[in-house]
């Protein structure tokens, strides 16, 4: 009878936030509860009880015109972040700007290389003792050398990967200066569910798969030799707790699968 209420009540919501434009598929797919879903919670929120930290300071709270309340929230390091996807395991989302597992952290630099800086300090100050800094490929730029391994040079020219490269340059300072354990991580293209499609980084993938839902021809420029590599969200999820586990410090690796895919295998593939 309980799960019958529950089913209920979470459609109802779900009908809510489809009405109300503001709230993207993605998110509203995230909110749909099924069993294996909240067997995981139970599990997740049994390894949270011991945690002495204090909860997030509420920043901002709104109301949106469905009636739904959306807050934004600071959340201190020592608090871990986690995230439900529609797999029954709990994964880790590195578009959070930190999350802590025990005494070490993963780290998203972000778009402003100043969020690098603020949470390195923070590591410092809270003693930290192993860093994972989510990096990406970008940094290597278009390949003058193949394969792309971790000695390819800078070849970078977007904002983005300029970031990533000062991020990386402060992660070595901070390990120079106070002695922090970092390893960090240079991602290929990677690509799963709830795949950010709006953002200015979108994957070619998501991209592709938006234009065959509304059945129209996915686009390719040139002549689709273009080759990357693709290494699946879930994949990426697990460097980042090798990572963590590893005793390598102050080095760089490449999170991908090795294999090339061209733009035209992958479109017929899809």
């Amino acid at each position: 009878r309980q799960m019958c209420i529950r089913d209920r009540e979470n459609s109802k919501d779900i009908d809510i936030l489809k009405k109300d434009k503001n709230f993207a598929k993605s998110f509203i797919d995230r909110l749909l509860l099924d069993d294996k879903r909240i067997d995981a919670m139970i599990e997740s929120i049994k390894e949270i009880i011991a945690i002495e930290d204090p909860v997030g300071e509420i920043k901002e709270l709104k109301t949106m015109s469905s009636g739904i309340k959306v807050g934004k929230m600071s959340m201190p390091l020592g608090v871990i972040a986690m995230i439900y996807e529609s797999r029954p395991n709990v994964t880790i989302d590195a578009s959070a700007l930190s999350i802590k597992s025990g005494n070490s952290i993963i780290l998203r630099g972000g778009s402003e290389s100043i969020k690098t800086n603020i949470i390195l300090e923070a590591c410092v100050k809270n003693n930290i003792k192993r860093l994972v800094y989510s990096s990406s490929a970008s940094v290597y730029g278009d390949a003058v050398e193949t394969p792309m391994t971790e000695k390819h040079p800078f070849n970078n020219r977007n904002f983005y990967g300029a970031t990533k490269i000062a991020g990386e340059a402060m992660c070595k300072a901070f390990h120079d200066r106070y002695g922090l354990s970092y390893v960090g991580l240079r991602y290929m293209n990677v690509y799963g569910p709830y795949q950010d499609q709006t953002a200015a980084y979108t994957g070619v993938i998501p991209i592709m798969l938006n234009k065959i839902d509304i059945n129209e021809q996915p686009v390719i420029n040139g002549d689709g030799s273009q080759a990357y590599d693709f290494i699946d969200a879930e994949d990426a999820g697990r460097c980042n707790l090798l990572a963590l586990e590893s005793n390598m410090s102050d080095e760089f690796y490449n999170v991908g699968t090795g294999v090339q895919t061209s733009i035209k295998e992958l479109c017929d593939t899809i």
